[in-house]
């Protein structure tokens, strides 16, 4: 088992940074530290390994949106922690960021990873819009493919500027969707709401307890200061 995870590991990081068709068993041995025979032992065709990859990272991500769609609130609110919080998911976890793209690949190995969390997403929209938080016009299910394609891109930025600091990404993406609030949120619920905490998952180190930091108010004190490239 502990051979398994390690091979898990490893496979997160090479198909995100490589995709499907860049990854290879040798490659995968290599960055593992097993022979390719112990990787065909426990996986006999990559398809396999690249979709237990997506399970994982598919897992995770609906572990962290139920989190945040539980904190309670107003709905628009709850959806904007869930993005942030997924946001901060997809920084560190390479198996999320494999499932974005192995999933964009043709769907080779799947659903679309953004069918793990955008129902929950939309419908939290959809109650939003249903009691007056959203500004007129504001159709629910465009903000949400607006999100999917946010925390896409983060991924994206991720995986091509490793050395950025810690949050860095995640600072970033909390600016846009600041921006799109302002296009999208009703005036009158665009007041400081009220703040708690997001669990991550085990190991999720500086943000395994990332606090609801909504597009109206500042950053929270569980995000470090921002800097370098």
């Amino acid at each position: 088992m502990r051979t398994r995870q390690q091979l898990l590991s490893a496979a997160a990081v090479e198909f995100d940074l490589h995709g499907y068709e860049g990854t290879s068993f040798s490659r995968l041995s290599r960055r593992a530290g097993i022979s390719v025979g112990a990787v065909t032992f426990h996986f006999d065709a990559k398809a396999d390994l690249a979709a237990a990859v997506v399970q994982r990272g598919t897992a995770l991500t609906r572990g962290v949106a139920g989190d945040a769609e539980r904190r309670g609130g107003r709905a628009v609110d709850t959806a904007s922690v869930q993005l942030l919080a997924l946001g901060a998911l997809v920084e560190r976890e390479a198996a999320v960021r494999a499932a974005i793209r192995l999933t964009q690949e043709g769907g080779r190995s799947g659903p679309s990873w953004c069918g793990a969390w955008l129902p929950s997403f939309q419908a939290l929209l959809e109650q939003a819009a249903a009691r007056g938080e959203l500004a007129p016009g504001a159709e629910p299910g465009r903000i949400a493919g607006l999100a999917c394609h946010l925390l896409s891109g983060t991924a994206w930025r991720v995986r091509r500027r490793p050395t950025a600091l810690p949050g860095r990404a995640l600072e970033e993406l909390r600016e846009l969707w600041r921006l799109v609030c302002r296009g999208v949120v009703a005036e009158s619920y665009a007041g400081p709401p009220a703040a708690g905490p997001i669990a991550g998952p085990p190991g999720a180190g500086a943000y395994g307890g990332l606090q609801a930091a909504l597009p109206y108010g500042g950053r929270p004190s569980s995000i470090p200061p921002q800097g370098g490239p």
